[in-house]
């Protein structure tokens, strides 16, 4: 017999629900806790462009800041 994925947690309200998050049923109380999960892609992806940004940024002042004049051919 093959039990559903949500089976084996019914009724278990005393253990810690934080690790078998993706296994307890979608309207239980412990998800008013966490982020929706379009958030899971979207947080990552805005932090790599800032820091991506922040990172070029970066270079081009140093290098701004450390560029020589040309000489002058005369």
């Amino acid at each position: 017999m093959r039990r559903e994925l949500g089976e084996e947690h019914r009724g278990v309200e005393n253990r810690p629900a934080l690790y078998f998050s993706p296994f307890i049923d979608s309207n239980h109380g412990i998800h008013k806790y966490f982020l929706p999960r379009e958030y899971s892609v979207t947080i990552p992806v805005v932090a790599g462009l800032l820091l991506l940004l922040f990172i070029g940024t970066f270079i081009v002042i140093v290098m701004w800041k450390n560029r020589k004049p040309a000489k002058k051919l005369n």
